[in-house]
């Protein structure tokens, strides 16, 4: 569906004579890399959540340990310090809360955004004088970067 959406759309851009920019994000491992302290900080910021749903989803965060089992043995439990668990019914929705502020900077700078689990479409139709999409592109990278304020 989100590849039609951003096809159509280009499509009808292009037919009626405009440039389309078309960024495709990938966010590789992107339910591994969430740094709980951003995330932490963007359920404050962005949501709002405070004092004892942010500490329960601290405590659920937070004082992980995993380690490797192969042919018997074990390497010894270390700290998990990024990433939401797996399999778990909050980590596909904790990790939509840690992205939500994408489609905020998008919108922002005017550009068209889809996005689908760990993939976003970054999109934006001009003529050749007036493209502002670059800027956009820069902002998402810093986000990703760090937590954007």
């Amino acid at each position: 569906m989100a590849l039609l959406k951003v096809f159509s759309d280009i499509t009808t851009a292009t037919n009626s004579g405009q440039l389309a920019l078309l960024s495709l994000l990938d966010l590789s491992s992107a339910f591994d890399t969430v740094d709980y302290d951003i995330l932490i900080q963007r359920l404050t910021t962005s949501f709002g959540i405070q004092e004892t749903p942010l500490l329960l989803l601290q405590s659920y965060l937070t004082g992980r340990t995993q380690s490797v089992q192969f042919t018997g043995q074990s390497t010894s439990p270390r700290h998990v310090k990024y990433g939401v668990p797996r399999g778990s019914v909050l980590g596909p929705l904790l990790f939509l809360i840690y992205t939500a502020d994408v489609g905020h900077i998008v919108k922002t700078r005017g550009l068209l955004h889809y996005c689908y689990a760990d993939d976003t479409q970054l999109y934006f139709f001009c003529n050749s004088e007036s493209c502002r999409a670059i800027a956009c592109i820069e902002d998402v990278v810093r986000w990703n970067a760090s937590s954007y304020s």
